[in-house]
């Protein structure tokens, strides 16, 4: 419901605004008249009849503080701000005044009030760690692990285990403190088996599990394949559980790369036929328009070209 003002209420806003806030002039204009009036009611009423406090930003903050600390409060965090941290600060006036204000409250107090307490947040020449622990002490010698110990999780060179992408890998080393160690220590054990028997495999190349199964490591499972034949069945969908069957997709996986190739070659055939034929064109189109020297040296440099 919209608040009638008379006009000595008119009269009296405009005597008591300039320097209050508008939840004090709220509270002045309440107990005069006996309203209900909120801070947001009175600030629509002097933004529609132009009516200015005459508060800035920074007054308004310093004005705001004051409620959170009074004023013998405010005086004993000028004394104290200096050399200690906020954490610190908030504890001494917690303590002082038994309050409960937060280290996150003290900290905007202190920006309000322009306060430094110079401190750098850097360790200073001479200051002491929390965890005064020099280079090559222990903490307990007793629960440390020691040197040349061997870990629950261990096992000898050799040794095969399964891993979440399905492939079986074998221990080839037991390199320690190395990066990427789980790398170089463990390589899969179907194409140990293959470069053993027919040496490395190229990098344009894959093996393929003939029957899908990758725990059936065996020579006479294993194909190996271009990695374009692999994008091909993968997308053909030419992968299947019986040997027989992948083998023909092979086939099939060979046929269309070969197919794909010369496709490619005769589109970059294409396009540099027709890149001579556009040139020609413009041969033909500038001559006529160009002076006798011009010609002359636009001969020479297409001719060079």
């Amino acid at each position: 419901m919209s608040t009638r003002y008379t006009q000595e209420m008119r009269d009296y806003i405009i005597e008591i605004a300039p320097g209050r806030l508008n939840s004090e002039i709220a509270d002045m204009f309440n107990k005069k008249f006996g309203t209900n009036l909120s801070a947001k009611t009175i600030k629509s009423y002097k933004d529609n009849h132009k009516i200015i406090s005459g508060i800035s930003k920074i007054d308004y903050s310093r004005i705001k503080h004051k409620k959170l600390l009074n004023d013998e409060q405010v005086e004993y965090l000028k004394k104290i701000y200096q050399g200690i941290s906020n954490r610190e600060c908030t504890r001494l006036m917690n303590e002082k005044f038994n309050t409960s204000f937060s280290c996150q409250q003290i900290k905007a107090q202190k920006r309000n009030l322009h306060l430094i307490s110079g401190l750098t947040g850097r360790f200073e020449k001479g200051s002491r760690p929390a965890n005064p622990i020099q280079k090559g002490e222990h903490l307990s010698v007793e629960t440390e692990f020691q040197k040349g110990h061997t870990p629950k999780n261990w096992v000898p060179v050799g040794a095969e285990r399964k891993r979440s992408d399905g492939y079986i890998y074998v221990k080839v080393s037991d390199k320690r403190g190395v990066k990427y160690s789980h790398l170089i220590n463990w390589k899969p054990k179907h194409i140990l088996l293959w470069e053993k028997e027919y040496g490395p495999i190229p990098e344009n190349k894959s093996l393929l599990f003939l029957d899908g199964n990758k725990e059936n490591v065996t020579l006479d499972n294993l194909a190996l394949i271009t990695k374009v034949q692999r994008l091909i069945m993968c997308n053909k969908k030419l992968i299947y559980d019986d040997p027989k069957l992948t083998k023909e997709g092979i086939l099939i996986a060979q046929t269309l790369e070969s197919t794909y190739k010369k496709q490619n070659e005769l589109k970059e055939k294409r396009k540099r036929k027709k890149s001579v034929k556009q040139r020609r064109n413009l041969k033909q189109k500038l001559l006529p328009l160009l002076s006798l020297n011009l010609k002359k040296n636009y001969l020479r440099l297409s001719n060079l070209v």
